[in-house]
């Protein structure tokens, strides 16, 4: 008999391990990580073009952070931070934000006010169909991943005749446990806007 029950006790212990070993190796679903995503304009150097020397200040009033995984339905967060890139204050949109580990294919930041601040004055950023998507793979390993989306003020503020625009220019740079170098000109990912997608 207690042959018997010894046998019994083993055989639901091996199923058990059995089974947490499936869940960790084979369902994927289950890995999750912790995202840190910021923005700002990363490289103190760069300076705004002459005709723009009097901004003080761009703020961006972001709403809502999307990511689409390679495998699985998109994720949305939402969010409700005014940053001012040109000064890079309280820049993290999602600070350790539990996600699925894996890689990802897009990440589209949806935006709802912009302005810049010249001598004092606040005057509207166009910002064309208010999101911003990065389009370029990234990973978030089990042990987390920290980016930083690299607002290139110097190359992303325009005017024309209607006023002030951005259209930015935006590499994605990987802060992990040793900061990376900032991304040369080459390197550097155009975003492209997708108004119909956004509204999903």
């Amino acid at each position: 008999m207690e042959m018997i029950v010894a046998g019994v006790v083993a055989a639901v212990v091996l199923a058990a391990a059995g089974y947490f070993a499936y869940k960790k190796f084979f369902n994927k679903d289950e890995e999750t990580a912790d995202l840190t995503l910021a923005v700002g304009d990363v490289n103190e150097a760069r300076a705004l073009p002459e005709a723009l020397d009097t901004i003080t200040g761009v703020v961006i009033n972001f709403t809502e952070v999307q990511l689409q995984p390679e495998d699985g339905e998109r994720l949305k967060f939402e969010v409700s931070k005014s940053i001012d890139l040109l000064n890079n204050t309280g820049n993290e949109l999602l600070n350790e934000q539990e996600v699925p580990a894996g890689k990802y294919e897009w990440i589209r930041l949806v935006v709802g006010t912009a302005h810049v601040v010249t001598d004092g004055e606040e005057a509207p950023l166009d910002i064309p169909s208010g999101v911003l998507k990065l389009n370029r793979g990234f990973e978030v390993g089990e042990g987390g991943a920290d980016f930083m989306i690299d607002f290139n003020l110097e190359k992303s503020l325009k005017v024309n005749k209607n006023g002030m625009f951005m259209k930015p220019v935006l590499p994605l740079v990987d802060n992990g446990p040793v900061p990376a170098p900032v991304p040369e000109v080459e390197e550097e990912v155009v975003v492209e806007a997708a108004p119909e997608e956004a509204a999903e």
